[in-house]
């Protein structure tokens, strides 16, 4: 569709990596990043365009998919990669799983009243035993 042989769009590396720590505190505000000059391109659950699809299976798909059209139509125009109010930002994720709104249920709060070196011990000082 693009006049390109579909050699050129072929991936010279992918990689899937998956980790128990996987739940992002914040998403990019495009749905991918795609460097042209350097033949980079990042997606994952991570890049949404809408708090929606963070942090989810069809997010991290939604994301591959729109950077696989972005490649197709428009491969050496730069996305994404632009910072502050005309680019991308990274936004906090709220109540992905069941929290409170306006914070991350994975993300326990501090609690009233505490202060520095208010757990057992010399307050993170060593000191050993008493």
């Amino acid at each position: 569709a693009v006049g390109l042989e579909p050699e050129a769009l072929k991936p010279l590396r992918t990689r899937l990596q998956l980790w128990g720590a996987a739940l992002p505190l914040c998403r990019w505000d495009d749905p991918y990043v795609w460097d042209a000059e350097h033949r980079i391109g990042i997606a994952g659950d991570w890049c949404a365009a809408s708090a929606e699809h963070a942090a989810t299976v069809e997010g991290a798909f939604l994301s591959g998919e729109a950077l696989a059209n972005h490649l197709a139509a428009t491969p050496a125009q730069p996305a994404g990669l632009s910072l502050g109010a005309d680019g991308g930002r990274f936004v906090p994720i709220e109540g992905a799983f069941g929290g409170a709104p306006g914070q991350p249920s994975w993300v326990q709060p501090a609690e009233a009243g505490g202060g520095r070196g208010g757990g057992r011990g010399g307050g993170g000082r060593g000191g050993g035993g008493r």
